[in-house]
């Protein structure tokens, strides 16, 4: 069910762009309520497609398929973007060329400790533009040519993450992701702690999943088969260097964050084989297509 009050503000201001887009597709799984979209029926950009689907990962190949122009922007139905946004993702890809745009989220009320901590964990890596692996999930664009030329999609086996898993195929297939502070987005974060402790487990959770069925690592993405021994280092070594960037006054943010990736990442190695006998076909197209471009 598509949440009425944000996605009439997302719409807003898609809509009041710097930079008009050539459409505006909304993407549904499940109950739709119509009235949500009375306020811009007038707008003749808007398409609205209902489907079946069950992850974002399924609602993306859908607007990839359908979208007509190259340049295909995602963003999340409780975000809003920033008054520049297409404007500054367009800039950016034709600056550099790369597959993939993404930017940073910022919170769009940060109320409580875990929604300000959250809102670090996804804040500007850098300032201005710079090459980076994986992308932001509820705010990216991509180059559409790219990805049909290549033959890439999210695969829809990842309940979380799924954007790290396309981010890995655009790198196999010799693309980059640009990351540029000036294509930001806001968020609604409304964490508690027991919200951001199941997002970060289920996180780590399928973070594994998709090692595993990659059998990447952090340093190349090359082929790895005793990755899973690795796994456990460089998760804490990743945490200590979040510890760094936020300070001290968050270390009680930082120590849940690091249990909850290890509840995650036990959970992800009990719960692998079931997973590998559930998914083996799509596991086995993921893993042809990885050697291929590589």
């Amino acid at each position: 069910m598509l949440r009425k009050k944000q996605l009439r503000r997302c719409l807003l201001s898609v809509l009041c762009q710097t930079t008009q887009p050539n459409e505006v597709l909304i993407i549904s799984h499940g109950v739709i309520d119509k009235k949500a979209f009375d306020f811009v029926r007038a707008f003749k950009l808007l398409r609205i497609i209902h489907t079946n689907a069950k992850n974002p990962a399924e609602l993306r190949n859908i607007a990839i398929k359908l979208a007509l122009s190259k340049i295909i922007a995602f963003i999340d139905d409780d975000a809003f973007a920033s008054r520049m946004w297409i404007e500054n993702i367009l800039a950016t890809f034709a600056k550099n060329s790369p597959a993939i745009v993404t930017g940073p989220i910022q919170a769009s009320n940060s109320s409580n400790y875990w929604s300000k901590f959250s809102e670090l964990l996804v804040s500007p890596i850098s300032d201005g533009e710079q090459d980076c692996w994986f992308v932001i999930g509820a705010n990216f664009a991509i180059n559409k040519h790219f990805f049909l030329q290549h033959k890439l999609r999210h695969s829809i086996m990842f309940n979380y993450g799924e954007d790290n898993q396309i981010s890995i195929a655009v790198m196999q297939a010799g693309g980059s992701i640009r990351y540029s502070q000036e294509c930001s987005v806001f968020h609604d974060y409304r964490f508690s702690l027991k919200d951001f402790y199941v997002q970060q487990k289920n996180f780590a959770k399928y973070e594994y999943f998709l090692m595993r069925v990659q059998q990447y690592n952090y340093f190349g993405f090359l082929e790895y088969v005793r990755l899973p021994y690795l796994l456990l280092p460089i998760f804490i070594y990743r945490n200590f260097l979040l510890l760094r960037k936020v300070g001290a006054r968050w270390m009680i943010g930082v120590l849940i964050k690091e249990l909850s990736v290890l509840i995650g990442l036990a959970e992800g190695i009990f719960a692998w084989k079931e997973f590998y006998r559930a998914n083996a076909v799509e596991i086995g197209k993921l893993r042809a297509q990885a050697k291929k471009l590589n």
